[in-house]
C-alpha cells in the first residue's frame, strides 16, 4: 500500500502542479465537453442510467466515468470551492482517477515481477510512452479516458490469468468502467475479463490451462489454487455495481441502448472495410510515422518487443503477450466491420494500452534480472521528473470559450425573460450549443431546442415543451469561422456559433 501510495501522490500531485491553472482560472466549457457537463448534473442528482452521447445518435452504455466526474464537481467546486467553475472539478477528478489506475498497474507489475524496482522502471517506461500523447492522463475527452483504465484491466487480467487471483477485484473494476465507456468494450473488455475469470476457475479446480510456455507446449497441469471466497464476492460485487445502471436502464427503456448498439451493428454505417486498411488501422498505435519508407520502420521493432515478451519466463509477461495478441485481433476485426470513418482513428484510441504493456513488461523484467540494487524511489522520481517537464501534460481546454458569459447575457437581454427557443440553421447543431444551454441552466437562463432530434446530445431536458415554444424568444444558431464577417441579424456569437433573430422575435 505504500508504494500504491507513493506512484499515486507522485503522478496526481504532478498533474496538479503543472495544471494549477485549475484552481484559479474559470473554464467555461463547450464541445464534449459541455455535451458530458449536461449528464454530469443528472450524475450529481444520481439520476443518471446512460453514458455520454455518441454522433451515430445513441448514448454508451453506462455512466461510470460520468459519475467519477461528478464526484468532482461536487467536492472540489460545490463543497471545498477550490476551483472557480464546475468542468475544473470534473478534471480534477478524472486526474485523480488516471493516477490510480496506473499505481495500481505499477503495484500489480511489481508484485508479479517480484521488484519494486521493476515495477518504478516499468512505469517510469510508461509515463515516456504517455508523453508521446499527454492527453491519455490529463484530458476530459472520452477517447483518452478509456486508456488507463484499459491498460489497468490488461495488466489485471495478465495476472490473473497468469494464477495471481488476489488482483480479480482489479478485473472487475476495469471491465466495470470500461463498458460503461464506449459501446465496442462490451466485446472487448468482456474478451479480456472473461479469460482471466475462465482462468482462475480452471485454475481453482486444478485443470489444464492453456497458456503457452517455453518447453511445456500447450498443456500444462497446474495444482489447484483456491480461490478465496472473499475474493470472488469482491470482483462479484463489483461487477454486479456496474451492471445495475445498464440492467434498470435497458428493462425501464426496452430495449434501451442495447437494442440501438444491435441496430447500428446490423446496418451499413457501421462499415465494411478492406483488410489491408484495417492492418493498417491497428498498426498506426504502434508507430508514430505514418508517411513513406519510415513507416515500415515499425515493423521490426513491432516483432523485437513481442518476441522480447515471448522470450520472458515470466507467466504474466506470456499470459498478457497473448491477451495483447487477442486485443489486436480484436481491434483489426473492430476496423474491418464496425469503424464507420476508417481514417479517423480516436476510436482505437484505447490500443495504446498494448504497446504500453508490452514495452513497460520488457523493460521491468530487463531490470528485475539486470539492473544493480537501486532504491525504487529513483525511477518514481525520473516519472515524476517527466511530468514535470514534458509540456504537453499540462492541459490544453479547448473547449473553454471565455465569451460564454457575454454571449448568454446578450440573448437573456433579447429575450427579456421569456424562454430562448433555438431553431438549427442548416441542419448542423455544431459543438457549441449544448454546452452554452447548460450554462444557461447554471445561470438561470432557460435555453432550449426547438427540434427534438437533438435530445440524444442535449437530453430531453433541452428540447422546448409546447408552451415554451409558444410564448418564447426564437434565436437561430448557425455554424461559422471566428474570422466570419457578421451574419444579418446577428445577435452574438461564441465559438463557431451566431446567434441570429428573425423580424417578429417570436415564435408562433
Amino acid at each position: 500500500m505504500k508504494f500504491w501510495s507513493a506512484v499515486f501522490a507522485a503522478v496526481f500531485g504532478m498533474l496538479l502542479v503543472r495544471n494549477r491553472f485549475l484552481f484559479v482560472a474559470p473554464i467555461h466549457e463547450l464541445g464534449d465537453s459541455g455535451a458530458n457537463s449536461i449528464i454530469v448534473d443528472q450524475a450529481k442528482h444520481f439520476s443518471l442510467l446512460v453514458g455520454n452521447y455518441s454522433r451515430l445518435g445513441f448514448s454508451h452504455p453506462g455512466p461510470g466515468f460520468i459519475y467519477v466526474q461528478a464526484a468532482g464537481e461536487w467536492l472540489f467546486h460545490d463543497v471545498l470551492a477550490l476551483v472557480p467553475t464546475p468542468w475544473n472539478g470534473q478534471l480534477i477528478a478524472l486526474y485523480a482517477l488516471n493516477s490510480a489506475m496506473l499505481a495500481t498497474v505499477t503495484v500489480i507489475i511489481g508484485r508479479c515481477l517480484r521488484s519494486w524496482l521493476a515495477a518504478g522502471v516499468a512505469l517510469f517506461t510508461m509515463v515516456l510512452l504517455i508523453a508521446n500523447h499527454p492527453p491519455v492522463i490529463n484530458s476530459s475527452w472520452m477517447p483518452f479516458v478509456y486508456v488507463p483504465t484499459f491498460l489497468l484491466l490488461l495488466f489485471a487480467s495478465a495476472s490473473v490469468t497468469a494464477g495471481r487471483s488476489r488482483d480479480l477485484w482489479a478485473v472487475a473494476l476495469g471491465w466495470g468502467l470500461l463498458i460503461h465507456g464506449h459501446a465496442v468494450f462490451l466485446i472487448f473488455a468482456t474478451a479480456l475479463g472473461g479469460i482471466a475469470v475462465v482462468a482462475a476457475l480452471l485454475r481453482h479446480h486444478g485443470r489444464r490451462v492453456r497458456l503457452p510456455r517455453r518447453g511445456q507446449g500447450l498443456l500444462r497441469r497446474v495444482e489447484p489454487s483456491p480461490v478465496p471466497v472473499r475474493t470472488w464476492l469482491v470482483a462479484a460485487g463489483i461487477s454486479i455495481a456496474f451492471l445495475v445502471p445498464i440492467g434498470v436502464h435497458t428493462i425501464a427503456h426496452w430495449p434501451g441502448e442495447l437494442g440501438k448498439y444491435l441496430s447500428y451493428g446490423a446496418s451499413a454505417r457501421a462499415g465494411s472495410h478492406a483488410v489491408w486498411p484495417s492492418l493498417v488501422y491497428a498498426y498506426q498505435y504502434w508507430w508514430p510515422v505514418h508517411t513513406g519508407w519510415l513507416s515500415l520502420l515499425g515493423i521490426p521493432f513491432m516483432v523485437a518487443v513481442g518476441y522480447g515478451v515471448y522470450r520472458i519466463r515470466e507467466p504474466f509477461a506470456r499470459a498478457g503477450l497473448w491477451l495483447c495478441i487477442l486485443v489486436s485481433v480484436l481491434l483489426v476485426c473492430y476496423a474491418y466491420a464496425g469503424v464507420d470513418r476508417i481514417d479517423d482513428p480516436y476510436m482505437g484510441y484505447f490500443y495504446w494500452a498494448v504497446p504500453m504493456f508490452l514495452i513497460s513488461c520488457l523493460a521491468g523484467w530487463l531490470t528485475a534480472r539486470w539492473a544493480p540494487r537501486l532504491p525504487a524511489a529513483l525511477p518514481l522520481a525520473a516519472a515524476a521528473m517527466a511530468l514535470a517537464l514534458v509540456p504537453g501534460f499540462r492541459t490544453v481546454a479547448h473547449d473553454s470559450q471565455p465569451a460564454v458569459p457575454a454571449a448568454l447575457e446578450t440573448l437573456s437581454h433579447y429575450a427579456n425573460g421569456r424562454p430562448i427557443v433555438v431553431e438549427v440553421g442548416g441542419g448542423d447543431i455544431g459543438l457549441d450549443l449544448p454546452g452554452l444551454a447548460n450554462w444557461g441552466r447554471r445561470k438561470g437562463i432557460r435555453l432550449c431546442l426547438h427540434d427534438a432530434r437533438w435530445a440524444f446530445i442535449t437530453t430531453e431536458q433541452f428540447i422546448c415543451t409546447p408552451e415554451e415554444i409558444i410564448n418564447g424568444v426564437r434565436v437561430t444558431r448557425w455554424s461559422i469561422e471566428a474570422t466570419d464577417w457578421p451574419r444579418s441579424r446577428e445577435l452574438t456569437r461564441v465559438g463557431h456559433s451566431a446567434f441570429t433573430t428573425d423580424p417578429a422575435g417570436k415564435v408562433g
